[in-house]
């Protein structure tokens, strides 16, 4: 089954860009996000992520909630 996933980059230093999964609370702490598409996974929403951004990764709350 498909999903919507998100790129969001959080302020800070260093910034924290991540993958997250519609519906994420840490999205929203992250001031929203940029669609990145449908995906069946997250780690395919990860490749398509780090094509743009290569220090990108996946947020623990979505990698917890797909286990």
């Amino acid at each position: 089954m498909s999903g919507k996933y998100y790129y969001a980059a959080r302020r800070g230093r260093p910034a924290i860009e991540e993958v997250h999964c519609a519906g994420c609370g840490e999205l929203a702490e992250a001031g929203g996000g940029r669609f990145l598409g449908t995906f069946y996974s997250l780690r395919h929403a990860l490749q398509s992520a780090r094509l743009r951004h290569p220090d990108c990764v996946i947020c623990l709350r979505c990698a917890s909630l797909q286990r």
